[in-house]
Order: structure tokens, then sequence, then C-alpha cells
């Protein structure tokens, strides 16, 4: 019976064991070459979607301090005090010349090989190089989304940065009030081909760019070089393991030109994977000349706004061609809401202080002396006028077209208030002296309506916006 039951049993023939194991490595086979495409698809995003990041923080950052910030060390590790801070070099050092690379803090690459000479003076413009200065933009920007994250690529490597020194903070000339010149851009970006993408040539302001999937002349989170920048000097030859002269001086793959750190020559070209001196896999960004969009998204909006910011480093003119003022304009502003000050100033700090002689003496606040009409004919208006601007902390007075409203700020919470603005339409908006409480106020109290912008005229409201109760 035993042998019977032996005999009887089965299993697998050798020839479908060899079927199964076949089809189970083709399907792992399947299985890690989209996990690869997957996660290379992935870094491949991220580095894009960090260099974006980066290049709008730069330009907002140029918008609201008038410079680009210099270099980061790329050496630097956590803790150390330069780690993410622009390093620009010291205009005060005895050893400092604009137009030569001295007095170069520690880990910053400088150089005027293969720049131009934007400013005219006989000498190529200085380009220095490092990697992102996050800390700095994180401390120029305010309730920006930029993380410390976006510091680096979707490799693991720094972002690299290199920037034309004349448009940076190194120059005191370069501030918000007498920003940059855009078209002093000093840095050559060319195509695989070693054709310039600009015109003129050597004109971009600043380059970002990623050192790719190979890492080649990265440095890690913690200031750790990835690999060497190394050139071989023939196909297939032996790296060397310092970095020598890439395609400025005839030689090395197109890979190293944007890690050799030896000229103001960058690549951004097309993607090259061949075992040669065309290899290319990194990811470049440039700033050319003037600005490729008058108004920009504000990368600060909150969720579900849009915050908008003009891109013009200059003036700006309405009904002139030639603005003396960030904003000059020339007619009439209207608001339907309100035009607020940053802040008062606190009247006990400036008992004596002599608004004719220094308008600004009083710092970027609305004086409420002024309001309060205590300081002198410059503050009161007559009769027949009316205020209609509060500008260098003085009233500005003109005619009305209309019956001039008997309308004073009440307290607000038991204190008093002051008027920091009024609407066409005659109503007034008061605040606290602290400039951080206030409301809309018209004939009545409370003002009807919820407080949005409304006329009461003989016991009835009628509304610009809103609904009455």
């Amino acid at each position: 019976m035993l042998k019977n039951i032996i005999s009887e049993q089965k299993g697998f023939t050798l020839i479908e064991l060899a079927l199964v194991l076949l089809i189970t490595s083709i399907s792992m086979l399947a299985v890690a070459q989209f996990m690869r495409i997957y996660t290379m698809t992935v870094k491949r995003e991220k580095t894009i979607a960090n260099l974006e990041m980066i290049y709008n923080a730069l330009e907002e950052y140029s918008a609201l301090t008038g410079v680009y910030p210099c270099p980061a060390n790329p050496a630097a590790a956590p803790g150390d005090s330069d780690y993410g801070d622009s390093k620009c070099r010291n205009i005060l050092d005895a050893t400092f010349d604009p137009d030569s690379c001295t007095a170069v803090p520690t880990g910053i690459s400088c150089t005027t090989i293969g720049t131009r000479d934007a400013d005219l003076n006989g000498s190529n413009d200085v380009v220095m190089t490092g990697v992102i200065p996050i800390n700095t933009i994180l401390e120029g920007i305010s309730d920006t989304p930029i993380r410390g994250f976006h510091k680096t690529d979707g490799y693991g490597a720094l972002i690299g940065y290199a920037v034309t020194e004349r448009l940076t903070e190194t120059f005191p000339a370069n501030n918000l009030v007498t920003p940059f010149n855009p078209l002093m851009g000093a840095i050559d970006v060319r195509d695989e081909n070693l054709v310039s993408h600009m015109e003129p040539p050597s004109e971009a302001q600043f380059v970002i760019f990623s050192f790719g999937a190979n890492n080649v002349g990265g440095h890690s989170q913690n200031g750790q070089l990835i690999k060497n920048c190394f050139v071989p000097s023939f196909t297939g030859g032996p790296p060397d393991t310092t970095p020598v002269p890439g395609l400025y001086s005839g030689n090395g793959k197109l890979d190293t030109e944007n890690c050799d750190n030896n000229d103001g020559i960058f690549i951004k070209g097309l993607l090259s994977m061949g075992d040669n001196d065309a290899y290319y896999d990194d990811y470049l960004y440039y700033k050319g000349r003037g600005i490729s969009s008058l108004w920009k998204n504000s990368i600060s909006s909150p969720p579900g706004q849009s915050y908008i910011y003009n891109t013009n480093l200059g003036n700006v003119g309405v009904g002139t061609s030639q603005p003396t003022s960030k904003l000059h304009v020339i007619g009439d502003i209207s608001a339907e809401r309100s035009l607020i000050a940053p802040a008062y100033c606190d009247p006990g700090k400036f008992p004596s202080c002599d608004m004719d002689a220094d308008p600004t003496c009083g710092g970027e606040c609305l004086n409420p002396r002024f309001l309060a009409a205590d300081i002198g004919s410059d503050a009161r208006c007559a009769a027949d006028e009316v205020a209609y601007a509060v500008g260098r902390n003085k009233i500005v007075c003109r005619k009305p077209d209309w019956t001039i409203p008997a309308k004073t700020c009440q307290d607000i919470g038991g204190y008093p208030s002051y008027m920091q603005g009024f609407s066409n339409l005659g109503n007034i908006y008061c605040c606290l002296a602290d400039g951080a409480t206030c409301e809309k106020q018209c004939d009545t109290d409370p003002c009807p309506c919820n407080q949005v912008e409304c006329t009461c005229s003989g016991g009835s409201c009628q509304c610009v916006e809103g609904t009455c109760p």
C-alpha cells in the first residue's frame, strides 16, 4: 500500500520549474526597471522644482533689496558660522581690488577669465562662485515657502550659484534706493556646441545649477565634496586628482565646465549620457539682461491668495516718462478701501523733531502730531480745504469737490484713536497709537454695514460692498 501511495504522488518537472523561474525573473526585471525609471523621474522633478524655487527667490530677493546675495561656502558644515550665508568680499580689506580676485572669502571661487568688461573700465568683471546662500535668502524674504531642503538638488548635492559681483551687496551703491544695473551681467552661458545663449555674449547676471546625477563637483549638505571635478586628458584616460582647466583651455569633458571654478563660462546643454567628452547631465538656469516679466507672482503669497510685485529695479512712472521715485504718479490715485502707513511714530521719542529741516527724522512712520494739528500751519488745512494726502510727514490740502464732512476719530476700546486714512466717500479709518488696532468709522457709532466701506446720510446707510444688516 505504501508503495502505491508513493508512486501516485506528483511534483513539478524541471521544465515547469524553469518556466516559473523565467517568468519570475522577467517580472522582477520589469519591476526593477520601473523602479529605476520612477526614482530617476522623482530626482529629476525635485531638481527642477528646487532650481525654479531658488531662481524665483533670487529675483524676489533682488526686488526687495536691490542686490543679489553673494555665494555661500560649499565646504561649510552645519554649525559653522558661515553655513548657508552670503560671503562677499570685504571692500575694507587693504588688498581689495574690484577688478581682480583679491581678499576672497574662504571656500568661494573668484575669476575674471571668460567674463566681460561690462563697466567698460578696461578690466573684465569679477564673477564669484559657490553654492546657494539659503540662510541669507530666508532672512531677506519674509513669510516665504522656501525651506532648507530647497538648497539641494534631487541627487543630494548643494545647488551651485555663480553671480556677477557688481550686482551684489559687495558694492554699497547697490541698494533698494539705487539698485544694480541689470545690464551689467558678465557671465557667459553656452550650449553643448559652445555657442553663447545670449546676445551680446557674457551678460548673464547669475546662474544656478545642479551638478547632475553623477554629482561630479558637487558638495553634500555636510560640506563634503561628493565627487571631484576631474577632467580626463583624453577619452578613457585616468582622472586627475585636482580640477584642471576645462573648455576655456580647450580640453576636458563638457560636464566639467560647470564645476571647474576657473572661469566665468557655464554650460546649459542637451542631456548626453555617452561615455565620451560630450557627456552632460547638469541642470542650469540663468538670468539674462533686463527683465523677463514686469510683474511676477510672489512666492510669499498666502494659500489661496496671489501677491504680485514689480520686477523693475528702477523707478515706475504713471503719467510721466521720467519718474523720480519708486512710484511717481502725475494725476489721481484712487483707493476703494484704504492706504495704510507701516506704523505710527512715537511722538515722545521726537519731541523736537524738525520735519521741515529733516522730513525723515521720525523714521519710516506716520507722525500723529500732524494729524492732530498741533505742529503749526503745516498740520492744518484752511477752512475751505481738505487734506487729501500725507507725504514725508506733511499734510497736503486742496479745495474739495464735495461738502467737507465734520468727522473725528472715536475712541476704540476706551482709548483715543488717530486717523490713519480716509476714502473718497469721506469715511475715515482710525487706529490706536500702536497702529495695530484699527476700525472704519462713519457718521454713526458703531459704523453699520459690518464695518465695510459705507456712507451714512439721514439715518440710512448705503454700502459700497457687503450687505447691510
